[in-house]
């Protein structure tokens, strides 16, 4: 368990299984129908590529996911899903900053989501995070179809201040 300011991640496990019922009938959510292969399937990978999967609890009522994935300490991806029943009361921004917050403290340097750019509304909760669009990612690999945003680590950025 990890707790975050407001927010818990519990690491996904055989407890969740109930909840990609939930997940699986929300289009918008491709990662959990598949969370369990695709986590058996990250256990044996190389140890320094890091893949993990937790349910973000609130006051231990599950909210929704965030998938953790990167191959080293200079960049990870984000991928968020919220129970649609716990839509549009902020949940996606508590755990974008939150989630963020933490992986700086451990000395990530980017953070990255990737967003469909008809995503409107995950667009503007990225944006109010303080992500940026990364055009040379978007200009480079737009044949995913998808928009990559980051977000630095002040760390790091001061440091090149200096």
């Amino acid at each position: 368990m990890i707790n975050l300011r407001t927010l818990k991640l519990d690491r996904y496990n055989i407890n969740y299984e109930s909840l990609k019922k939930e997940f699986d009938n929300d289009s918008k959510s491709k990662f959990i129908h598949d969370v369990s292969r695709r986590l058996i399937s990250s256990s044996a990978l190389d140890e320094n590529l890091l893949r993990e999967a937790y349910v973000v609890l609130d006051d231990g009522i599950p909210i929704g996911y965030v998938y953790i994935s990167g191959n080293s300490n200079d960049e990870v991806y984000v991928e968020i899903s919220i129970l649609k029943s716990q839509r549009k009361k902020g949940y996606g921004k508590r755990i974008l900053t939150e989630v963020s917050d933490y992986l700086f403290e451990k000395n990530i340097r980017i953070v990255k989501v990737n967003i469909e750019p008809s995503n409107i509304g995950s667009i503007n909760m990225v944006d109010s995070c303080d992500f940026l669009l990364d055009e040379e990612d978007y200009e480079n690999n737009h044949y995913t179809g998808k928009m990559t945003f980051y977000k630095e680590n002040e760390y790091y950025v001061d440091k090149r201040r200096k």
